[in-house]
């Protein structure tokens, strides 16, 4: 099963993905470069409390092949640092499939870029384009989303267009989506 779990900036996502997962076997895939003191300071939280069991691998770019490699739950925390790490690198598709070909459990933190108001730096504008746009292909991946707002989840739910005329983006053709 994939579930992402989507939210705003410090919206308390993690805590609920870590829920989400349970007590059982993880493996842990941190994608943060801790490069900066604010950083720093947020991958030393996430470690004082995500369980000393969890497997830990940090990868920042090739989280497709850990994916891969990885059998059992694994929680990727998260896409808004992947994304980060590479904006123009990032390679959606690779992890697409390595999403859709996993036998185990995967859930995935990502912020949501919705709420971002007004205009901003070429970088940035971009940054959030690319983000948004891999929000989207996991959600039409995933089996469950969650969206958290001061540390509560709602699942949201799937759209279903029957009778309305509206092809969903993930049925139209070339949308480079892995097929089932």
């Amino acid at each position: 099963m994939i579930t992402l779990v989507l939210g705003g900036r410090r919206s308390g996502k993690s805590d609920i993905a870590q829920e989400v997962v349970g007590s059982g076997p993880v493996t842990y895939l941190a994608t943060l470069v801790a490069d900066t003191p604010v950083t720093e300071a947020r991958v030393a939280r996430h470690r004082s409390v995500r369980p000393a069991s969890w497997r830990v691998v940090e990868e920042p770019r090739e989280i497709a092949a850990v994916l891969r490699a990885t059998e059992g739950t694994v929680l990727v925390e998260d896409l808004t640092g992947w994304v980060g790490n590479d904006v123009e690198g990032a390679d959606f598709e690779s992890l697409a499939f390595a999403l859709g070909s996993r036998a185990g459990d995967t859930v995935l933190v990502s912020e949501d870029v919705s709420a971002v108001r007004g205009r901003l730096p070429a970088a940035e504008e971009r940054y959030y384009d690319r983000l948004g746009e891999l929000n989207q292909i996991v959600s039409r991946m995933a089996q469950r989303v969650l969206y958290v707002v001061a540390a509560r989840a709602v699942e949201v739910p799937r759209w279903h267009p029957e009778g309305s005329g509206i092809v969903p983006l993930d049925a139209r053709p070339g949308y480079g989506l892995p097929s089932a």
